[in-house]
């Protein structure tokens, strides 16, 4: 991982996009593009954990250069095991952020308040 690889989710479903626009045609960030490619033709996207996340991320917020949306790229999008809705413990302390030593009890095994 080098300093300038991309950390957030939203910076990684950039990424993403400027990956598969390539695949669609001239773009400034790849100066060669590939011998097969997608003929303008949407995509099946299939991702497992962050992955989604970041296939969400890249669906919601990325236009590619001819000016459409990223989510106009995507024919299908399947995801395995993303949180889409976060982890119960990470939601647990977002719920109550000041009860830190709950969520760390919890962790521990000291506490089986949280329904998982």
């Amino acid at each position: 991982m080098n300093a300038s690889d991309p950390t957030s989710v939203r910076a990684l479903g950039n990424a993403l996009g400027d990956y598969l626009q390539q695949w669609y045609g001239i773009s400034p960030l790849v100066p060669v593009c590939p011998l097969y490619p997608f003929n303008g033709r949407p995509v099946v996207i299939l991702a497992h954990s962050m992955g989604g996340l970041v296939a969400r991320s890249m669906m919601e917020y990325y236009s590619f250069s001819d000016g459409t949306a990223g989510d106009s790229k995507v024919s299908l999008l399947i995801t395995l095991a993303t949180p889409h809705h976060g982890t119960p413990v990470a939601n647990e302390y977002y719920d109550d952020p000041l009860d830190v030593d709950k969520v760390v009890n919890w962790l521990l095994g000291y506490e089986s308040q949280f329904c998982l």
